[in-house]
């Protein structure tokens, strides 16, 4: 439709350990952000009326940076976490 619900693109951008927030966009970062307790966090950055205007998400390496081990555990917070900046909650809320 018009204008186009959803569209993807990606940016490779500067190293931000604080994720500052981007309006209009999806803004991810890795980084290790210690023994939080979450391997992934999204920030859904709103201005009331429902709508979603920034999101960030930050993926903990703390957790899933083992090189030892295969991507599939980081590729799952990820798809996660942007479920989020999708606008979908928890099976449980």
């Amino acid at each position: 439709g018009y204008p186009d619900s959803l569209t993807l693109t990606t940016e490779t951008v500067a190293y931000d350990y604080s994720c500052s927030r981007v309006t209009g966009a999806v803004k991810v970062c890795n980084g290790d952000y210690n023994a939080t307790g979450w391997r992934g966090i999204a920030f859904i950055h709103g201005s009331g009326g429902g709508f979603i205007r920034a999101v960030t998400a930050l993926m903990n390496e703390y957790y899933t940076g083992d090189p030892d081990k295969d991507d599939d555990e980081m590729a799952y917070v990820m798809c996660h976490e942007l479920g989020h900046a999708w606008g979908l909650l928890h099976a449980d809320m």
